[in-house]
Formats: structure tokens, sequence, C-alpha cells
């Protein structure tokens, strides 16, 4: 939809020395007459003007761009979760047995803890490419001054709101962070260990 061009509004001009023309809003002639009758050319232009509105009606193709957006706006989060849940699953795989460790060590460098993936794509709007930059967040475990362990993940800088840690204030940074593992239902550490029996 982001390439349709509708068709012209037309107007009819009558001119002082009896000719009838019929040009665009912008003036550009589509149809000069001597000849004919400017009632008969009018009405040509009603039902042209007519015509075009119930072919292309502008509210039918904005609503389409803003669908377009919401779309894209909705494949980006699920791009998101996927990405999140593609970790959780290597973090599997790579553990022993395939049972990820119940605990990992604390790390209080907060600088190294992950804070998420920027990346660059092109998309068109509105008939025109335009690169747009999506984040990605990295999942963590936090462990804060007030002795809680929350979920988290870095916000990055947006204009002049610094980055912070989703669940903190702005400006309170986490004592300590650990990777975020999922750990296995208990169901199937039991079913692996009958297996193994």
């Amino acid at each position: 939809m982001t390439h349709f061009k509708p068709y012209p509004e037309l107007v009819v001009d009558l001119t002082e020395d009896g000719t009838t023309r019929i040009t665009t809003k912008g003036g550009e002639d589509v149809c000069v007459s001597v000849a004919g009758r400017p009632e008969d050319m009018q009405r040509f232009v009603d039902c042209w003007n007519a015509c075009r509105k119930l072919y292309a009606p502008v509210a039918h193709l904005e609503a389409t761009e803003a669908r377009v957006d919401k779309l894209e706006s909705l494949r980006a989060e699920a791009w998101s979760i996927a990405t999140a849940l593609q970790s959780e699953v290597d973090q599997r795989k790579a553990a022993p047995g395939g049972v990820p460790a119940l605990a990992s060590t604390w790390n209080s460098d907060i600088s190294s803890a992950p804070r998420g993936t920027h990346f660059k794509r092109a998309r068109v709007v509105k008939g025109k490419t335009q690169e747009t930059e999506e984040f990605i967040p990295d999942h963590i475990w936090i462990a804060t001054k007030c002795d809680k362990v929350l979920k988290s993940y870095f916000i990055p800088p947006a204009g002049k709101t610094a980055g912070r840690w989703s669940g903190l204030a702005d400006g309170e940074q986490p004592v300590a962070w650990q990777a975020f593992i999922v750990p296995v239902h208990p169901t199937f550490i039991l079913e692996d260990s009958r297996a193994g029996a």
C-alpha cells in the first residue's frame, strides 16, 4: 500500500477566449476543448472526482498505513521475545545433561552486565525507505541494595532520559548481577533421572 499513487483531483477552468480546460489542482492540463460544452466537461470532472474518492479513499489508505506500522511494532516485539527464548534454549543445551545450573555466581562488576543489542534495518514507510534502529534487551538477574532479586534488563538512553535498569529508579544501580537462567521443571529432572537409571 505504501507505493500507491492516487488519481489526481480535477477542476474545470473556463477562459475568456471560450476555451474550456480540465486541469489537475496543480495546474497541469488534462484536456483542452474549444468545441466541448462546459456543462458536459463539468459533469465529466464531477464523475471523475467522485470515482477517485470511491476507488481509493484517503482515510482507507491512512488506516492501512497505521495497521502496517502496528504490525511492524508487534513483529519487533515478537522478535525480542523469540531472541530471549532462544538464549534460554541455548543455555539449556550448553548445560551438562541439558539441565542448566540452578544457581550461578553473582558478579559485582555492573559494567560487565549485558545491556542488550541494537541493530539497524531498512523498512518502507509511505513509499520511502527508512533505516530504523531496534533494541533487543538481555534479561539478567539483579541484586538490589534493599536485598531484593529482580529479573531486569537495561533500558538504553532516549533523548534527555539517561539509561537505567528496569525495576530500578533513575540513577540507581544494582549491587550485583548474574545471567538469567530459567530452571528446568522438577518433572523433567525426575524423568531424566529415571531414564538414566
